[in-house]
């Protein structure tokens, strides 16, 4: 079954019929949105700055030297192992950053020679004696992916080039610089590695070796905002 649908148009011409209630309610609503009008409107803006994000992480976590003859050791000097690497690498998410590092020793005042030398991180006191001390020689940076120069300051003091050893001052910072230059750069991701040697105090200074002795060194890596 089907149906026609028509439209006609008539000849006649066209009026449109408005009630008296009709404009009553036509000038209500414009009084009404009048009303709702204002000569100002406030607008606000908000947003949260945040510093950048940034971990430290450690190529390992214990190195361990493994057992030490006492018999490998001299009576009247110390003796330094051979020295073994250790990479520390800063990875920053999301934007680059200048960052620096700066460094804690968790038995400052056990070291077995120039107490109070910063460069010299201590390994414990066993029977109420220093047993040693290790100290962490730069190496190879590298700041995303291209060699860089290992860079410190003391304090607000100025940067400048690092080729000895590590300080644990509480006022020391190390950072990265493009090759050549002294000021920190801004990086994803910094690497670096260092050559940890592991000195132990002469045997006439040690307690008795009849049994183990622990070398017990620890120190912190802590990420430093420029």
């Amino acid at each position: 079954m089907s149906r026609a649908f028509s439209i006609l148009l008539s000849r006649r011409p066209l009026a449109v019929l408005v009630t008296v209630p009709a404009l009553v309610a036509m000038a209500a609503g414009v009084i009404s949105t009048n009303a709702n009008a204002a000569a100002t409107v406030p607008f606000s803006i908000g947003a949260t700055l945040v510093p950048a994000s940034c971990d430290v992480l450690l190529s390992q976590d214990t190195l361990d030297f493994g057992e030490i003859p006492a018999s490998s050791l001299s009576e009247i000097a110390a003796t330094k192992l051979p020295a073994r690497d250790v990479t520390v690498t800063v990875s920053c998410k999301g934007v680059a950053a200048s960052v620096g590092l700066a460094m804690t020793d968790n038995r400052q005042g056990s070291e077995s020679r120039d107490t109070g030398n910063p460069t010299l991180f201590g390994v414990g006191m066993y029977k109420n004696k220093a047993v040693g001390n290790f100290s962490l020689a730069t190496r190879n940076a590298v700041a995303d992916g291209v060699s860089a120069d290992p860079i410190a300051r003391v304090g607000a003091g100025g940067w400048n080039r690092l080729s000895g050893d590590l300080s644990g001052a509480s006022d020391f910072q190390l950072s990265w610089a493009q090759r050549g230059t002294t000021a920190p750069g801004t990086y994803m991701t910094m690497q670096q590695t260092f050559a940890v040697t592991l000195e132990i105090a002469a045997k006439n200074s040690l307690p008795s070796l009849s049994e183990g002795v622990p070398i017990d060194g620890s120190m912190t890596f802590s990420v430093v905002y420029l």
